[in-house]
């Protein structure tokens, strides 16, 4: 499989551009989370429609991240990242992360150790933090080997992702 194609432009993700896209995706979880919780309430578990109406529910709570975790792994980007244009590629070579690094790495592992208590919190705000480092990788990009770039929509020029201009390892 050929490695994918990133615009020349590609740089590293600006932060206003990563905080407003975590952002997008929490609201998104937090309006599928709102929306089951709403058709639970108005249900009457006495009649198969009610009955009906808790799997409509269940696949509204669980479909936001199963979709989340799918775009992700396929394409990197989640809805708020493909609405930002940004991408989580590896480092430093820029390919697809693909779900073992860019949903259990990145996403699932981290979010399990934010539940331990005190430690969860102590590793939540290193992560917030390691963000302001000089190749603004937080402490997930860090576990799962990857990095959010951004990409041009106005760039019309390809190039391979070993061509990996204005995305430098850290040294």
């Amino acid at each position: 499989m050929a490695p994918p194609i990133l615009p020349a432009s590609s740089c590293l993700a600006p932060i206003k551009s990563r905080v407003l896209a975590y952002l997008i995706d929490l609201l998104i979880g937090i309006a599928a989370l709102f929306l089951g919780s709403q058709i639970i309430k108005t249900l009457d578990t006495t009649n198969l429609l009610s009955i009906f109406g808790i799997f409509v529910a269940i696949a509204i709570v669980l479909g936001v991240p199963v979709y989340q975790a799918v775009l992700l792994s396929l394409t990197g980007q989640s809805i708020g990242k493909k609405m930002l244009k940004l991408r989580v590629v590896t480092f430093p070579e820029a390919s697809n992360s693909g779900f073992a690094r860019a949903v259990f790495k990145r996403w699932w592992l981290p979010s399990l150790l934010y539940l331990i208590p005190y430690l969860g919190w102590v590793f939540w705000m290193a992560d917030c933090l390691f963000i302001f480092n000089k190749n603004r990788r937080c402490l997930h990009d860090l576990v799962a080997g990857t990095m959010v770039v951004q990409l041009n929509p106005l760039s019309d020029t390809s190039v391979k992702s070993s061509d990996t201009r204005n995305i430098e390892p850290a040294e």
